[in-house]
């Protein structure tokens, strides 16, 4: 396994933070993250955990907190964010949802158990009457 720094075009890699704990592994294919790959906190739980495709995020990501709980997950397709995307508390209970396409996100964050509405119409200013 090589450490942070080294130039490896395909097999598995570990990224290393400067003490040499893992930073990171995964599968490198000409050159550029490929398939599943695991990010690690200084203290060895799992940060984040997804999949690359051609050096590109793909598919499913989970995010976690460094005591080990879940932050949020959402996906990629073609390095861009797409579908919903939930975050969630220190104690694993839903925060918000947002929906992306092609990276952006489209429509608003609903807050956990808010359900989405049609923004209200503003109401037109009336002129005031002559007395």
């Amino acid at each position: 396994m090589k450490t942070t720094g080294s130039k490896i075009r395909d097999g598995q890699a570990v990224e290393r933070y400067r003490d040499g704990t893992p930073s990171a592994k995964g599968a490198m294919v000409d050159g550029k993250r490929s398939g599943a790959w695991t990010y690690y906190f200084r203290n060895g739980r799992i940060r984040a955990k997804g999949r690359f495709d051609a050096g590109q995020c793909a598919g499913t990501w989970t995010w976690y907190r460094e005591n080990g709980a879940r932050l949020g997950i959402g996906a990629f397709h073609d390095g861009r964010q797409e579908g919903v995307w939930k975050r969630f508390d220190p104690d694993d209970r839903p925060l918000d949802t947002r929906r992306f396409a092609a990276g952006k996100q489209v429509g608003p964050t609903l807050k956990a158990g808010a359900t989405a509405r049609k923004p209200a119409k503003k109401a037109k200013a009336r002129k005031a009457s002559k007395p």
